[in-house]
């Protein structure tokens, strides 16, 4: 086998053509026929808001929250006094105007709660925030509130439900902070020994195994007090909220230290991957606005080259180029959509097919398409979750994963036909998945796509039907660009094969 990076192992959760997940339906697919700007290099030596109780919010937009509401024939409800703010929403105390009685819950309740969330905010990229479907869902389950109405009003997606009591904070506030709740108590990092027992047990499920609730329920049974109802947590032993987080240090039973574990924050890196070739001209561009990546294309273009990967960082692309791709014609296009269908099927009718994919966290992407491609046939599809049982599928109608991009936490898939691979299994993590990487890789599988969202990682690795010369491939995860990096893997006829950012350690 060829030269390979070892990387640092990480708990791996994979799956393989039989995995089994959620259904989801199909997408469209063809039949038969920054620091700064942007740096470049060539291999070869050159080569919000106004709140009712106080403005007092550092969000983007500034449109005040009304001072009443009533939506999908709801009441008319005053909005009084802020209950607390999230990610993307703000939500009130609101008070009916006019009938109700004195119930603390149900539509008829004189006091709900309301929730606005901006039409611009992330959440709501596609319309009404994807949180509407989970609470018609969850809603009525024990200690989930129940949606009565929602709806539209002015600049804001606008839900009013029950008011089921004091929140977590006040809860523990009430009791003096000797007791904490369940919920909070994750938070404020419980005993460590449960979390690492329940960490142990969750990273060793498969994807197609059902939980066993009773033994997961039952981790807590050390750690809550008597009455369920309340769920107080016994904190004996648990760190104190506060203090400083240190390296935790796992002993053998000899007493030598094995490895140091960091409690703290997700982070997101570039990860980007080398495969051995002939020399050849290469030109990367990162960082790169919207408004200068036809700029950088046309330049590429008139020296001969052709975009072989793309991905985005910050909502800025970066764009791989080189001499080898093998393609004959390329055309591409930037859309505020994740993907742009009508355009894609515009271009399949050319015999054109998609080689390149990339979506940004503001929801738009930038589809690259080419002929000279070996595919047949393509087909593609857009989820709000990795579509394991979509993939699995299209395996079995003898498509592979060509191209992988994510949107926030969307993700695009394109899977073609005639794609040069005998075989393909998937790779997907919560942190980068060193282990079954290169367990992959000894077994003759090599990284052919890969894409991160700001949670997850998944890399699709393959078997190649005409095994390379040079086998030698490498992955290099980093927190800026890797723009010294590759210089020094050109040194090596080591090129640019993929790259993606996002998450990749704990």
């Amino acid at each position: 086998m060829g030269r390979r990076r070892r990387l640092t192992t990480a708990p791996r959760v994979a799956t393989t053509r039989a995995a089994q997940a959620q259904h989801q339906e199909e997408e469209p697919s063809a039949a038969d026929p920054p620091k700064k700007e942007e740096e470049m290099a060539d291999s070869g030596g050159v080569s919000a808001n106004n709140a009712a109780a106080g403005n007092d919010d550092e969000e983007g937009n500034t449109a005040p929250f009304p001072d009443t509401v009533q939506i999908g024939g709801s009441p008319e409800y005053k909005v009084e006094r802020k209950l607390g703010k999230g990610g993307f929403g703000h939500v009130f105390v609101g008070r009916r105007l006019t009938g109700g009685n004195g119930r603390s819950t149900g539509a008829s309740a004189q006091e709900v709660a309301i929730k606005f969330e901006h039409n611009t905010s992330k959440g709501c990229n596609y319309g009404p925030p994807y949180e509407w479907h989970v609470y018609s869902a969850l809603g009525g389950t024990h200690g989930v509130p129940k949606v009565h109405y929602k709806g539209r009003q002015g600049d804001y997606y606008v839900m009013i439900m029950d008011m089921l009591g004091p929140s977590l904070w006040d809860s523990w506030n009430s009791a003096g902070q000797s007791k904490m709740f369940l919920a909070e108590s994750v938070a404020f990092q419980p005993p460590i020994t449960f979390f690492s027992l329940t960490k142990q047990t969750v990273v060793n499920m498969k994807f197609d195994e059902e939980p066993n609730y009773s033994k997961l329920i039952s981790l807590f049974d050390s750690l809550i007090g008597p009455n369920p109802s309340i769920r107080p947590i016994n904190t004996d032993g648990a760190q104190k909220v506060g203090q400083k987080r240190a390296r935790l240090v796992n002993d053998d039973d000899d007493g030598s230290a094995r490895k140091k574990i960091r409690i703290g924050v997700p982070a997101t890196q570039w990860i980007s991957v080398y495969n051995s070739r002939s020399p050849m001209k290469q030109r990367y561009h990162y960082n790169v606005a919207d408004t200068r990546l036809e700029q950088h294309v046309e330049k590429g273009n008139e020296d001969g080259l052709l975009i072989s990967s793309i991905s985005s960082c910050v909502d800025l692309w970066a764009v791989i180029m080189d001499a080898g791709t093998g393609f004959t014609d390329q055309v591409y296009q930037m859309s505020p959509h994740f993907l742009h269908k009508d355009w894609v099927m515009e271009q399949w009718e050319k015999n054109f097919y998609i080689s390149s994919v990339a979506g940004s966290n503001n929801g738009s992407s930038l589809v690259v398409m080419s002929k000279g491609t070996p595919y047949t046939q393509q087909s593609y599809k857009v989820s709000d979750s990795f579509p394991f049982k979509w993939i699995n599928k299209k395996w079995k109608e003898g498509f592979y994963v060509t191209s992988m991009a994510t949107s926030g936490s969307r993700w695009a898939i394109v899977m073609s036909r005639n794609a040069g691979f005998s075989d393909q299994v998937v790779e997907l993590d919560f942190l980068y998945p060193s282990e079954g990487v290169h367990r992959r890789w000894d077994n003759g599988y090599r990284i052919t796509a890969m894409a991160a969202t700001m949670d997850q990682s998944a890399l699709i690795l393959s078997m190649p039907r005409r095994r390379p010369r040079d086998e030698t491939q490498e992955t290099l995860r980093t927190s800026q660009f890797p723009s010294a990096h590759v210089k020094d893997k050109w040194a090596k006829n080591l090129y640019l094969a993929g790259i993606c950012y996002g998450r990749t350690v704990a």
